[in-house]
């Protein structure tokens, strides 16, 4: 949550908001999903492509959040390299956006690494 919703707690109005502009719903190929760790079954986080006008066009943003214990097993990498095969081979975009802020280094390297 550092980098993410301005680092602060959202209200509960906020969270449903959140879950219904960008969360994955019925069968659309876009959004955000929940991730499970296999063995335990625990949600580790959020990922997905989603819609994204940062650049003034219909774009598609990479996105993933982690929760601490995923952090530093290179689960963002695969993220990354599946979210790109995905959005270029299957929904077959041009471009795709990977926004993070400055100080977020294993966000911004994630994606690079996947290449």
């Amino acid at each position: 949550m550092r980098y993410v919703f301005q680092g602060v707690l959202m209200t509960l109005e906020r969270a449903g908001e959140v879950v219904r502009k960008f969360f994955t719903f019925g069968h659309n190929l876009t959004g955000i999903a929940i991730l499970i760790e296999k063995s335990t079954a625990e949600i580790i986080g959020f990922a997905g492509l989603f819609p994204c006008t940062a650049l003034g066009v219909d774009d598609f943003e990479i996105g993933f959040l982690l929760a601490r214990q995923a952090w530093g097993r290179d689960i963002a990498v695969g993220i990354s390299q599946a979210q790109l095969a995905f959005g270029f081979e299957q929904l077959g975009s041009g471009r795709l956006l990977g926004l993070a802020g400055p100080k977020n280094r294993p966000s911004i390297h994630a994606p690079k690494k996947s290449r």
